[in-house]
């Protein structure tokens, strides 16, 4: 009997042990409510350089087929929502089958008036992780379930040949202690894999406290402190905690627009290759700002923090977002995304040249022509570089083209 490929298992690991967590949330699923659908597109691809590689011939052309399942179940206690995003992306000339697999489960149940438990489980692997998870890699499809963004951005991951994978596991306990308060529990562990010679496999694991405090109708405060730990498989160097701690405003403008923002600090001590402990500061905070109506949304997006890499080692990652999203009529949607994402270079403490500052960024966008209720056109070009300060790796231009199909339930 044929064993199935590495990767597939490893979804299949994954699937499972998502579906299991997702399920001990909800008891009462017999009787409970679902919503089910799978979206499946299909389409043909060209591409500069689709794996952001340096030297010349990158060019490739081939077809992509993306399989999206979507599943809630809801009780009146308690939901659970499962979503995932498998694609085989293959190139005629050259490169071979890439295939990507992201899963996400999660769950909420209500324990009584003041708590409320929640939990996550994210699985992802791919061979182009940095294109396809963090450079908005164009995947076809608009409608149907997003999967949540399970794992830390890692903009290094752009400077990696090979297959990486991700688990990562989360919950958070929510408790109202008065009418104008709560306080945010959060803990977590993760496991990265990389299958390159110069990457890191690394475990981490994080927990956070976050105390609200409504001021008005329209304005609450907010102060979050989260540390954590990560640990780089077979190795010392690179292990370090760190520490952040925010004080920021939550406001509401109108109905449409909301508005959040935090800053602070955050302190990392790391492991150096000579068994000394190396301790740094640096600046941390968020921004979140979003447009929402009834036809689509625009939000920008920031963040800075210190992190895990798969280069090993703890960075601070600075990154800002935008995405856009818009009902042109009743037939037609259009999206557009764009992502920076840069690293510092003080805490990366190996000296094989890796400890470089990257940069990664990316804008892709697509337009989608419903032709009946469930079979949909689509076009999406994209634009994905990365600048790691050595190498001179040219830009990805990348067209997809395609048609989908939505099984189950429409939007």
């Amino acid at each position: 009997m044929t064993s199935l490929p590495l990767s597939y298992r490893r979804a299949l690991c994954g699937a499972s042990f998502a579906a299991a967590a997702s399920v001990c949330l909800s008891p009462c699923v017999a009787s409970a409510q679902s919503r089910a659908s799978v979206d499946v597109s299909a389409g043909a691809t060209a591409a500069s350089n689709p794996y952001l590689l340096d030297g010349p011939n990158t060019s490739a052309a081939g077809v992509n087929l993306t399989i999206r399942p979507s599943l809630t179940v809801e009780t009146g206690t308690s939901s659970v929502t499962f979503g995932g995003d498998l694609s085989l992306e293959e190139f005629f000339d050259k490169y071979g089958l890439d295939d990507s697999v992201q899963l996400d489960a999660s769950g909420e149940h209500r324990i009584d008036e003041k708590t409320t438990l929640s939990t996550n489980v994210g699985f992802r692997s791919s061979k182009s992780a940095a294109r396809r998870f963090y450079l908005s890699a164009p995947t076809g499809i608009v409608d149907g379930a997003e999967v949540p963004d399970a794992s830390l951005l890692d903009p290094t991951l752009a400077n990696l040949i090979g297959r990486s994978s991700r688990l990562s596991v989360n919950g958070s306990l929510k408790h109202l202690l008065d009418p104008r308060s709560f306080l945010v529990a959060t803990a977590g562990i993760g496991l990265t894999r990389v299958n390159s010679v110069s990457g890191r496999d690394y475990r981490d694991s994080n927990f956070g406290l976050e105390y609200t405090r409504t001021l008005s109708e329209t304005t609450s405060a907010v102060v979050t402190v989260n540390g954590g730990y990560a640990d780089y498989l077979g190795q010392r160097a690179g292990d370090g905690l760190f520490f952040t701690s925010l004080v920021g405003v939550d406001h509401q403008f109108s109905q449409a627009i909301h508005f959040s923002a935090q800053i602070g600090a955050s302190i990392a001590a790391v492991e150096s290759p000579t068994g000394t402990r190396d301790t740094t500061v640096a600046w941390a905070g968020n921004l979140n700002l979003c447009n929402a109506d009834g036809r689509g949304s625009v939000c920008l997006t920031g963040a800075r923090a210190t992190q895990p890499t798969s280069f090993g080692g703890l960075t601070t990652v600075s990154s800002i977002g935008l995405n856009y999203a818009r009902t042109l009529g009743p037939r037609d949607t259009a999206s557009v995304s764009a992502t920076y994402a840069r690293t510092s270079q003080a805490r990366l403490p190996f000296l094989t040249g890796l400890s470089r500052r990257t940069e990664l960024a990316s804008v892709s966008g697509t337009f989608r022509h419903k032709l009946t209720e469930r079979i949909a056109a689509f076009v999406t070009p994209s634009l994905a570089l990365v600048d790691d300060g050595q190498s001179g790796r040219r830009e990805n231009y990348q067209l997809l083209l395609g048609v989908s199909y939505i099984f189950g339930r429409t939007q």
